[in-house]
């Protein structure tokens, strides 16, 4: 038994570092471009809305590790069917909190600015990106939830490979948009674009004999508390980060005003860093 959860163990952690490392490069991508292609209100701009994507990733994280992990464990119990629900669920909440997100993007964004109360000229780049980014709500959740569960079912090798493809689209369409004169909408498009080749590579999983999955019909509330009970340890430090980040955010707009927001947004993008050793 030492040696098997030795081994699994090792199967896991260069996958999982990876997948995290991939995960932070490309966020970072976002503000590398926007900074050298148009300049540091865009930088400042994209930053601004690091606390919405930080929340939309705690409840992408919130389903899909607790949805992972209660998989595997019922299919350790050859309780397959039991194992399906927990899957289903984790998908049918995807959908739901996801359209909701983007639904929150689209028409939250006005009273979200204008809380922050920054410059019209930084606000102007984070409205720009959310013009386009409002999908992410829902592909996010779902091209997390999938990666999850690729790993736990064994697919390791596709989960990589789907990182490393999510990469490569985002910074090339991402740089190629944003040069092209699309602002920072086009690092928006850069990561949709990605998203979208990810989840669509993931989705090959459902075709292969690895898989153990089967569509089931299943919404319990008590099985939403497992979930959540499983995953909330993991995602909370991503809850905390949106709060860390609005509150940065907002304290240097107040104290300093927007022409200082550069600075937070490098602090903000050092201090995402951490990331990678979730992995």
């Amino acid at each position: 038994m030492r040696h098997f959860c030795t081994e699994k163990f090792k199967s896991f952690l260069l996958p999982g570092t990876f997948s995290a490392l991939i995960g932070y490069i490309g966020r970072l991508s976002d503000s590398i471009i926007v900074g050298h292609v148009i300049g540091e209100d865009a930088l400042a701009g994209i930053n601004m809305i690091t606390p919405i994507l930080s929340v939309v990733t705690f409840l992408a994280y919130m389903i899909s590790m607790g949805t992972a992990t209660n998989y595997s464990i019922w299919m350790g119990r050859i309780a397959r069917n039991r194992a399906r629900q927990f899957f289903m669920q984790g998908l049918w909440l995807t959908l739901i909190i996801g359209c909701a997100l983007a639904l929150f993007m689209i028409f939250g964004k006005d009273l979200y600015f204008s809380v922050l109360n920054g410059s019209e000229y930084v606000e102007m780049y984070g409205r720009q990106y959310l013009n386009w980014a409002w999908p992410i709500g829902l592909t996010e959740g779902l091209l997390l939830l999938l990666a999850v569960f690729c790993c736990a079912d064994g697919d390791i090798r596709l989960c990589s490979i789907a990182c490393g493809a999510v990469f490569g689209a985002n910074v090339a369409v991402s740089f190629v948009a944003v040069e092209k004169g699309m602002g920072a909408s086009g690092c928006a498009l850069g990561d949709l674009v990605a998203e979208g080749v990810g989840i669509l590579l993931l989705c090959s999983h459902f075709f292969r004999k690895v898989n153990t999955t089967a569509l089931v019909l299943r919404f319990s509330p008590e099985d939403l508390y497992r979930t959540f009970r499983a995953s909330f340890g993991d995602a909370a430090i991503l809850l905390c980060d949106a709060i860390l980040f609005f509150g940065l955010n907002k304290l240097v707009i107040a104290c300093f005003g927007s022409d200082v927001l550069p600075v937070a947004g490098v602090a903000i993008v050092l201090w995402s860093f951490l990331r990678i050793f979730d992995g």
